[in-house]
């Protein structure tokens, strides 16, 4: 049996996850850390990566740690990485 390694998914959809649970909306979660609708909006398209001033605004929204949306971040984009060297 050949191991695989297991697909890493974006800080986006964990987000949206954590959005629905607390049927929070995109304006909400702005609202809780700081920042314009239309950057949220940007995350969770996954159009921008979340950096350290975001990671400890989502970490207090959601009661987490900063690291947890690090390595979230950099566990999903070591995955794309992987992706596209082996395509």
């Amino acid at each position: 049996m050949t191991a695989r390694r297991a697909e890493a998914f974006a800080p986006s959809e964990y987000l949206r996850d954590e959005l629905e649970e607390r049927c929070w909306t995109v304006a909400d979660l702005a609202e809780a850390i700081g920042q314009p609708v239309h950057a949220v909006a940007e995350l969770l398209d996954q159009d921008t990566a979340i950096t350290a001033e975001t990671a400890r605004a989502l970490s207090e929204a959601f009661g987490t740690t900063p690291e947890v949306w690090l390595n979230l971040q950099a566990a999903y984009r070591r995955y794309r990485q992987r992706t596209i060297e082996v395509s």
